[in-house]
């Protein structure tokens, strides 16, 4: 089945456009709101979305070349919605990897702008055993900047036969680059920080590198930057019985867990029976929010909570510190998305359908807006 590149609620959710309605798609974009873009190849999805100070829209993911081979792909579009012919071939941009041919597996899943206007893709290559964190990084053209890595390819192994998922990025003021997600065997949270050539930067952690163990079964989705330079890395833990708690654990910034935070640095916390982090953003007060799906025992449903800056949930915050929502009885509903507008209101976006088993056509997107108190 073909999938197309959707931009509608994760737009609205990254550019916070403005509408005759409130919360109605904007059909100065493109018409009708929404965007589609195929590559001519029989499967994308995007899994990222970043704006450009110009207005322009980066969005990243993965595009099917040939042979069952996925490249990593970014288009950038012009504020309109239509395709940025300035930018790589007719606005798309294809990369491969290039480590297990002739069907290798190069997924993007998250993207960030540099101060320069530099662009970078961060996610993962399949090395023909396992996978590896993988990055690209383009001029403002689209091009490959063969200032950074190989050919603007950098590639992290944590061992040949050992897997790694990437899913956070993140580019400090100094212009280092920080990467996120689980390794090793034992799904570890990991942190890799690069310089700015895409070299790892030994002054961080161990060589370079983070690995935290919190009970296996642990990825990180998302990252923050506090204005202290301190980490939030945010994520799952997954128990025996695979359920999720979400886990937040903060870092100096030299890589070592900050103990100041949670407990020893971790704050997990159980929220229904079954849930992890999928987004976080910062408050202008420094306080912290989380999204993502909490399972009830029956239902998934959007959550959002809210914590202090130390790391204990933010009772102030709707219920005990975490709001949820249903959309509809009997829809499962999922947060993938989270931000605070200039107001202090609370976006989260993501995706509701009648059952997790059905088939993609029975999902549709969600988005759910809080005020500051949840």
């Amino acid at each position: 089945m073909k999938k197309i590149i959707l931009l509608s609620c994760v737009l609205l959710l990254k550019t916070q456009a403005g509408f005759t309605q409130a919360g109605m798609l904007d059909v100065s974009f493109n018409g009708t709101g929404l965007v589609h873009t195929d590559f001519s190849n029989s499967d994308e999805d995007a899994f990222a979305v970043a704006v450009q100070p110009n207005g322009k829209i980066l969005l990243a993911g993965y595009s099917m070349c040939c042979s069952n081979a996925e490249d990593f792909a970014v288009v950038r579009y012009n504020a309109d919605g239509s395709l940025d012919n300035t930018f790589g071939s007719g606005g798309k941009v294809s990369t491969d990897f290039n480590l297990s041919p002739p069907a290798s597996t190069d997924i993007a899943h998250a993207i960030a702008i540099q101060s320069d206007g530099k662009i970078i893709l961060a996610g993962q290559a399949f090395n023909g055993h396992a996978n590896d964190f993988a990055l690209a990084r383009y001029d403002a053209s689209g091009n490959p900047d063969n200032t950074f890595g190989s050919g603007g390819k950098v590639i992290t192994n944590f061992g040949l036969l050992e897997n790694s998922s990437l899913h956070a990025l993140m580019i400090q003021p100094d212009g280092k680059i920080i990467a996120a997600g689980s390794a090793k065997s034992s799904d570890d949270f990991v942190l890799v920080r690069y310089k700015n050539n895409g070299s790892i930067d030994s002054s961080f952690g161990n060589n370079g590198i983070v690995l935290t163990n919190l009970n296996g079964g642990d990825q990180i989705n998302a990252m923050a930057l506090q204005t202290d330079g301190k980490i939030l890395a945010a994520g799952r833990v997954r128990n025996a019985a695979w359920y999720d708690s979400s886990a937040i654990v903060r870092y100096t910034s030299n890589g070592t867990i900050d103990s100041s935070f949670g407990v020893n640095g971790r704050s997990i916390h159980m929220i229904g029976i079954d849930a992890g982090v999928e987004s976080i953003a910062l408050q202008s007060d420094g306080k912290i929010v989380i999204a993502g799906g909490s399972n009830n025992g029956s239902l998934t449903t959007f959550y959002v909570a809210r914590f202090n800056q130390n790391g204990q949930f933010d009772n102030s915050f709707a219920v005990n510190g975490i709001a949820t929502t249903d959309f509809m009885t009997g829809k499962e509903s999922f947060a993938r998305s989270v931000m605070i507008q200039s107001d202090g209101k609370i976006l989260a976006a993501g995706t509701a359908n009648s059952n997790f088993l059905t088939t993609l056509s029975d999902n549709n997107f969600a988005m759910a807006r809080y005020l500051p108190n949840g």
